[in-house]
């Protein structure tokens, strides 16, 4: 899950700065596996090729990895005592500032995050190239909450996580809403959905409409009698019986 709600720390963005760094604030799910930090970029400067950034990282997250672009190597060292991830990056080309300069990602890898915490990120410092660049710096906050699904219509409703649906023409224990012929096939998806043995003799004439519903052929002789074109049948289905002993 990515960081998605703007902060406000773009509006402090002037031309005179050399470089803007900035992170946004987000809420993500609690029971969530990760969520990520986009760490952007804005400059006047087109041609940057290396940094050297600290960032804070709040003492209840133990654990941040580095994801870059392919074309920038990077190295990372978390510092224990101060609780901050060091990141080194260096590309062969300009940096590109369309994309994000790296974004972090943090595990829930105990499965302990609660609902209601809030963890603070920022950034402590940060250098590019050699030159001694005028740096603006930024910080979030990431709010963990108890998503529950608010849709009447779902599955789950009031309960955690996401919305859930059935499938078309199914209620959410998986059984058929309209199932006339009681089949087991929804009738939206039964080419007989008033025959329950779904035109058994063949013929393409559901047995609810077929005059003679075992006889394939339709009483072929016209003698207005039907025949009985089934084999190996035990137990006719339909009254009267019309199948011979």
């Amino acid at each position: 899950m990515l960081c998605a709600n703007a902060n406000t720390a773009y509006n402090y963005y002037v031309p005179e700065t050399d470089i803007f760094l900035s992170m946004q604030d987000d809420s993500v799910d609690y029971s969530t596996e990760s969520f990520q930090v986009p760490i952007n970029i804005e400059s006047d400067i087109d041609s940057l090729y290396s940094f050297f950034i600290e960032i804070n990282i709040d003492p209840l997250l133990d654990s941040a990895t580095v994801i870059t672009a392919p074309d920038i190597m990077v190295e990372q060292n978390f510092n224990i005592e101060t609780n901050s991830i060091i990141i080194a990056g260096a590309s062969a080309t300009p940096i590109d500032q369309e994309l994000a300069l790296f974004t972090l990602q943090f595990d829930n890898l105990d499965n302990n995050w609660q609902p209601n915490t809030i963890f603070n990120l920022s950034i402590e410092s940060a250098y590019f190239d050699t030159e001694n660049y005028d740096i603006i710096l930024d910080s979030c906050q990431i709010y963990l909450l108890e998503i529950l699904c608010l849709d009447s219509n779902a599955c789950n409703f009031n309960e955690e996580g996401d919305c859930i649906y059935p499938n078309l023409y199914y209620d959410c224990e998986g059984n058929c809403i309209d199932d006339n012929d009681n089949d087991g096939t929804c009738d939206q998806l039964d080419i007989c959905p008033n025959d329950y043995f779904n035109d058994i003799d063949g013929d393409g004439i559901c047995g609810d409409v077929d005059q003679c519903p075992l006889d394939s052929n339709n009483d072929i002789d016209g003698d207005g009698l039907c025949d009985c074109t089934l084999e190996d049948i035990d137990e006719c289905p339909y009254e009267p019986d019309e199948c011979p002993n």
